[in-house]
Order: structure tokens, then C-alpha cells, then sequence
């Protein structure tokens, strides 16, 4: 037999009673950190790759 979760007042009102532990919430806050930098690491690699300079010379005019 399956359970339906459903989002009547009943359910609310026992998410509010679901109380974190210190370790839960310093785990979670790591965690999400951690992807944080990963994204940011990523975009910074993206950039710095589209945006180098080319390896071939420039042809540019002097005067």
C-alpha cells in the first residue's frame, strides 16, 4: 500500500514540528557552500576560456 502525500493542514502542521539538528543544518549549510564554489569555480573557468586570447597573432595597425 502506497502513501499519498498531500498538502492539507495536517501535513503543515507537522512540517512545522520537524525540528533540524545543529549537525543537519551545518551539514546542509557546508553542502550548499561547497556546490556554491563548484558553480562559481565553473563559471570563472567558463570565461577564462571563451575570453582568452587567441593564439594567433593580431594583425594591428600602426601609424
Amino acid at each position: 500500500m502506497s502513501r499519498v502525500i498531500t498538502l492539507d493542514k495536517g501535513s503543515k502542521r507537522r512540517m512545522k514540528k520537524i525540528r533540524w539538528k545543529i549537525r543537519e543544518v551545518i551539514s546542509a549549510v557546508f553542502l550548499s557552500l561547497i556546490v556554491l564554489g563548484l558553480c562559481v569555480l565553473l563559471a570563472v573557468w567558463e570565461l577564462s576560456h571563451y575570453s582568452a586570447e587567441p593564439k594567433t597573432p593580431r594583425v594591428t595597425v600602426q601609424r
